[in-house]
């Protein structure tokens, strides 16, 4: 098999990290799985030059990365992804669509072998003349005959149909479904108007459940929504049908979407307003609000035009519910920096004037185990965050792209004065939350030693 390798395409299955501790290497390395065994041996511990494309993670497309493989003998489908200098990557670059591609010079000086087509037609050409020699009273063959058997195996080569990744036609299945619930959908202005029911939500992660496992918002943008979404070149609140915002999400891209997932879920049954299912609660996230092929519009030239800005400033709100573990990972980040801004505003503004259409909540900090302004959050979580109040900065929270870190610093400063007043602002809320949390505890240590003393 190794013979039909060079030039073309392997259709990638998965990338990902994976843990080898069970072995005597290091954890955890970067793996790709492709759609079909790839034929390679582990020959001496060599290496192959390879070349990824079309991944969707600028990383991995980058052609001016040189990228290698080694192969397992037991795991035909799987290499190890090494740098440039032959060393294992601990990069999570997820994604499940794209192409390997194997260089033909790391093959033949690697492996020892050529690419399928050569093979095949030098074969041909050498059965013709060996057919020649055997036979001397046939006329030698001309060139003609000889382009002829040279181009057979190149014909027979394009015509192949490579395997497919299993992505491709779960994201057909899943566009077809949706096509037929909604046969016609619509563009919705900018702002609160397009929010996502989380029942819309769990039910894409529930359908996409074997590919999401615990990866993050950025692989799921990459890998699902901007494929589903492409053909109407709308959102995915769009595509499934918006609502009209109840709570904005402020949240960070790079936390498992199950994790956010599982903390709306505690949230909106233990804010449901009664008027709905807890399921339909509608909340503006957004990745899933948010048009991804017109990322430039959504967040605009200016920072009051932007969708999120539209959205916190809608009147409709209930509350801005920040997804928070351990980490506090939001708070490092500037555009989650804007948001909490925003909803503090909001909450002096209410306070003061009381013009929204609803009682504010303000901000509650919502996790996998509960939201701790209620005191339910696990005392992991909330051990964790007290942690990391003792170095919280926000002046240090980081942007992807520069010019909006700088934008939403600037804003800090003249909206309130600066960031002292708002690391104080958001450490009062977080105490007030804490604080929630302890009473939980011993509100609960005390039903405990009651329930022991009466058993």
């Amino acid at each position: 098999r190794g013979l039909r390798l060079v030039g073309r395409p392997f259709f990638i299955e998965d990338v990902r990290l994976e843990d080898f501790c069970d072995t005597d290497i290091d954890c955890p390395r970067l793996v790709v799985e492709l759609a079909e065994p790839h034929g390679l041996r582990d020959l001496w511990g060599e290496s192959y030059r390879i070349e990824m494309s079309g991944t969707g993670h600028p990383d991995l497309d980058d052609q001016r990365r040189r990228f290698f493989a080694r192969p397992f003998d037991d795991r035909p489908n799987i290499l190890e992804v090494l740098d440039e200098g032959h060393r294992p990557l601990e990069h999570d670059w997820s994604t499940s669509k794209g192409m390997v591609r194997f260089s033909v010079v790391s093959m033949l000086t690697c492996y020892g072998r050529g690419p399928a087509f050569v093979t095949l037609s030098f074969l041909t050409m050498l059965l013709v003349s060996l057919c020649s020699f055997l036979c001397p009273r046939t006329a030698a063959p001309s060139y003609p005959d000889l382009l002829i058997a040279l181009g057979l195996p190149v014909a027979a080569r394009a015509l192949v149909r490579w395997p497919q990744a299993q992505l491709g036609p779960e994201l057909a299945k899943y566009s077809i479904a949706l096509r037929k619930s909604r046969p016609d959908p619509q563009p919705t202005a900018r702002g609160a108007e397009r929010a996502v029911k989380f029942s819309h939500v769990r039910d894409f992660a529930n359908f996409f459940s074997r590919f999401i496992k615990r990866r993050n918002l950025y692989y799921v943008e990459s890998n699902l929504l901007r494929p589903l979404t492409a053909r109407s070149n709308l959102s995915f609140a769009e595509l499934v049908g918006a609502s009209r915002a109840e709570w904005f999400v402020s949240h960070y891209w790079g936390m498992p979407l199950c994790e956010t997932l599982d903390a709306l879920e505690k949230h909106a049954k233990a804010y449901c307003s009664g008027v709905t299912q807890w399921q339909d609660t509608a909340y503006w996230m957004c990745t899933f609000s948010n048009n991804q092929h017109k990322k430039e519009e959504e967040v605009s030239p200016t920072w009051s035009e932007s969708s999120f800005y539209l959205t916190l400033r809608s009147g409709c709100l209930r509350g801005t519910c920040m997804i928070v573990d351990e980490k506090a990972l939001p708070l490092t980040r500037s555009w989650c920096l804007f948001e909490l801004l925003q909803t503090f505003l909001l909450m002096e503004q209410q306070s003061t004037q009381g013009t929204s259409e609803v009682k504010f909540e303000g901000l509650l900090l919502c996790s996998g185990t509960g939201v701790l302004n209620r005191g339910e959050a696990s005392v992991k979580v909330s051990s964790g965050i007290a942690e990391r109040l003792k170095d919280l900065r926000l002046e240090d929270a980081k942007a992807s792209v520069q010019s909006d870190k700088e934008m939403i610093d600037n804003l800090v400063e003249k909206e309130i004065g600066g960031f002292p007043r708002i690391n104080s602002m958001l450490l009062s809320n977080l105490n007030v939350a804490l604080k929630a949390i302890e009473d939980s505890t011993r509100e609960f240590g005390v039903r405990m030693r009651q329930l022991q003393s009466e058993a």
